[in-house]
């Protein structure tokens, strides 16, 4: 019996002996700083979740008001009225984007509107608006454009068009033999 005694009390008191596992104050320790750290990074996940999904919707609105004005400066709609539409006719994805666009006299600050002559620049305003998470959202493009029509040789007429696609891509468009 004293042999088993002397064994049982030689393995407690072994200086390399290790113990296995965690013990309950480190197990409530780690839990306690997991639900303290893991809503705060959910929550920034969640923000930085959002701000992607704004900045990709803002973008894709500068993208297509950008195509729409260089459109309506190339057929000289902005001269025949008719300024507001969708932009559906790009593809189902951007229905829920429209513009509006709006033309006014520009003049030069620092100048009375009797100093200057006929005018000759106007400013075009292109609205696009879109349904986002926080209600609606809306981004504006400006240029002035030449409000007078060109007289003489030179003058010709606005681009027509006729609404068909055109590029390299569909085939329709050479690269003139060069």
């Amino acid at each position: 019996m004293n042999s088993a005694k002397r064994t049982i009390s030689s393995r407690r008191s072994t200086p390399n002996a290790r113990r296995k596992g965690f013990t309950l104050i480190e197990v409530l320790a780690s839990l306690i700083l997991l639900a303290i750290v893991l809503p705060a990074a959910m929550r920034g996940a969640t923000l930085a979740s959002a701000a992607a999904s704004k900045a990709q919707k803002r973008t894709t609105a500068a993208t297509l008001a950008s195509s729409k004005l260089q459109e309506i400066l190339a057929t000289g709609q902005y001269e025949s009225g008719g300024l507001s539409g969708d932009f559906s006719e790009y593809g189902a994805q951007y229905q829920t984007y429209r513009w509006d666009g709006q033309l006014t006299n520009w003049n030069q600050n620092g100048f009375n509107a009797q100093d200057l002559q006929s005018q000759t620049l106007q400013q075009l305003d292109l609205h696009v608006t879109w349904r986002g998470r926080d209600g609606d959202q809306s981004l504006t493009l400006t240029t002035l454009v030449y409000s007078n029509s060109p007289v003489g040789p030179a003058a010709q007429p606005p681009v027509v068009t006729d609404n068909t696609k055109r590029g390299p891509l569909l085939g329709n468009v050479t690269s003139g033999g060069f």
